[in-house]
């Protein structure tokens, strides 16, 4: 009876964030592109109710005199240290959300579950990531009355397609456009990238964590950090606790996963340089199916704690790295990779029992009180408890925003001065070179390097330093 009526109240949360999901994410909220006839809507995003967040009437709107206004802008910026500023910011927003394929799965999951009582919600992955993003964006423009910033939003879906994404770059309004926040997917990220470049546009990454997307590009934030970063940062964690030790990276005969321990071993070479000899970190690697992995990780001690780094995305394999570490948490710290919660098959028993340290960029710590606050704001909205790309969503929204008032269009030459810390998610800047290109710009782009460190405790993430 406690299951069935569980099953009831699972069945009702799920049916009130249908319909409130339907309120809030709108199919004319999204200027669609057909690939074929590239006849686009009109429709605009609808937050017009905002006082300081003024939405355009038609892609048409103005468009001579604010590309003007941009050429200007750009005269001023060479040699000038002025910040320049503008009355409105153009923003455009571009996600996959494959709004027709999407939407109609949803209506058909909320008529499903209303016939019969379940929840048969296919909805795309990608679709489920830019509504939740999108739904994040829009917490956020609610909250921007006060941030004595003016943002015209425009919304548009990419559909997972480099055609699609083609046509929207074509479109008149882009290069009036000051930041264009997306896109998710690596080839529509590079399509976008370069767009960027060379129209002088601000691109602020927030869901690619790819680090081949541009080069030589001082518009392109990567508010996603790359895999390299989350690595290093591991790293960094790992010295600032304990100084020096063994470093111990297990990982599949895969490029993949040798790439990733090639960047522990590069980035450990590097930070050797300016340690004594006796404070320098050891690193080794165990390679699943070579002789390497008969190693006993107890032989890897060098008198002080050794961190285990699992870079792989194999769920087989993350369970054999846990069995081999089990019970031996009080002296090896292991680290996973941010994908490790959303698998059905890794031993999360063991995982509780071992406390992995995980990386993610967005976590909303419900211990904080402006946490709390905006999850009962945001339940209210939509009717279901906000994930990790609705805070990633808001504070991205409210991170632009806090940047354009501080520092309007010249954000690039002020990177160094950001300090964002949202709700679930924090920005500062770093300059990196991650392709081969040797001549022209010495940075490729600007990367986040703030990550949340947590650990799966009591089978749920909790911040690292939080004692539950």
């Amino acid at each position: 009876m406690r299951y069935f009526l569980l099953l009831c109240i699972l069945a009702f949360s799920s049916f009130t964030f249908a319909q409130k999901g339907r309120k809030l994410y709108q199919q004319q909220d999204v200027i669609i592109f057909d690939t074929d006839s590239a006849v686009k809507s009109n429709k605009s995003v609808e937050t017009s109710e905002k006082k300081d967040v003024e939405t355009p009437k038609s892609v048409e709107t103005n468009i001579e005199s604010r590309l003007d206004e941009k050429k200007n802008n750009e005269k001023n910026e060479k040699g000038a240290d002025t910040i320049r500023r503008k009355d409105v910011y153009n923003i455009a927003l571009i996600l996959p959300f494959s709004a027709d394929a999407g939407w109609g799965s949803m209506a058909a999951g909320i008529k499903e579950m209303t016939e019969n009582g379940i929840k048969k919600w296919n909805i795309p992955k990608e679709t489920k990531i830019s509504i939740d993003f999108y739904n994040g964006v829009r917490m956020a423009i609610a909250n921007l009355n006060n941030a004595k910033v003016s943002i015209n939003l425009r919304v548009f879906d990419d559909k997972k397609n480099e055609d699609v994404t083609k046509e929207i770059l074509k479109d008149s309004s882009m290069k009036t456009m000051d930041i264009i926040i997306g896109p998710a997917h690596t080839q529509n990220a590079k399509l976008v990238a370069d767009f960027c470049k060379e129209n002088h546009i601000y691109n602020f990454s927030p869901l690619s964590t790819s680090k081949y997307v541009t080069i030589a590009n001082p518009y392109h934030f990567k508010l996603a950090p790359s895999l390299d970063m989350h690595l290093k940062a591991m790293v960094d964690y790992f010295i600032k606790k304990y100084n020096y030790g063994s470093i111990l990276v297990m990982c599949r005969p895969t490029d993949e996963d040798r790439s990733f321990a090639a960047t522990v071993y590069d980035y450990v070479a590097k930070l050797n340089l300016t340690k004594a000899k006796n404070e320098q970190l050891f690193c080794d690697t165990l390679v699943s199916g070579n002789e390497s992995s008969k190693k006993a990780i107890s032989t890897m001690y060098t008198g002080n704690h050794t961190f285990v780094l699992v870079p792989s995305f194999n769920e087989a394999f993350i369970n054999s790295a846990l069995d081999k570490v089990a019970g031996k948490s009080d002296k090896v710290d292991l680290f996973g990779f941010p994908s490790w919660t959303e698998y059905d098959n890794v031993n999360y028993a063991s995982m509780n029992n071992d406390e992995p340290i995980l990386t993610k960029v967005s976590f909303g710590d419900t211990s904080n009180v402006e946490v709390k606050t905006f999850i009962k704001n945001f339940h209210n909205a939509h009717g279901y408890y906000p994930e990790e790309n609705n805070y990633l969503g808001y504070d991205v929204m409210m991170f632009t925003a806090d940047v354009l008032r501080k520092f309007g269009l010249s954000i690039k030459e002020n990177y160094t001065k950001i300090d964002y810390q949202g709700i679930g998610t924090h920005f500062t800047f770093v300059p990196v070179k991650y392709s081969k290109f040797e001549t022209g710009s010495d940075l490729d782009m600007y990367e986040n390097n703030q990550l949340n460190f947590l650990k799966f405790q009591n089978f749920e993430l909790i911040p690292l330093e939080n004692k539950k």
